[in-house]
């Protein structure tokens, strides 16, 4: 099964998500609105949530084209 594009993705958390939950897809149009208006409920989850899914994805990501071991056409080939 393909993945879906990326827009299909926004589109349908914005129009199906965001009004059920209030939450945006843009960290900064929480935070902003938040601090100039001195609100800070449920903030940490903006500040959290963000960098450990970052953590995740890079811990979960592993890439296809690149394999340390193999020589590959157009290496060099070096021997110890």
């Amino acid at each position: 099964m393909a993945d879906p594009p990326s827009s299909l993705v926004v589109g349908l958390s914005t129009y199906l998500i965001g009004p059920w939950t209030g939450s945006s897809l843009n960290p900064a149009r929480t935070l902003a609105p938040a601090i100039l208006s001195g609100t800070y409920t449920d903030l940490w989850v903006y500040l959290t949530a963000v960098p450990l899914g970052a953590l995740v994805a890079a811990a979960a990501w592993r890439p296809k084209a690149v394999d340390r071991l193999d020589g590959g056409p157009g290496r060099l080939e070096t021997s110890s």
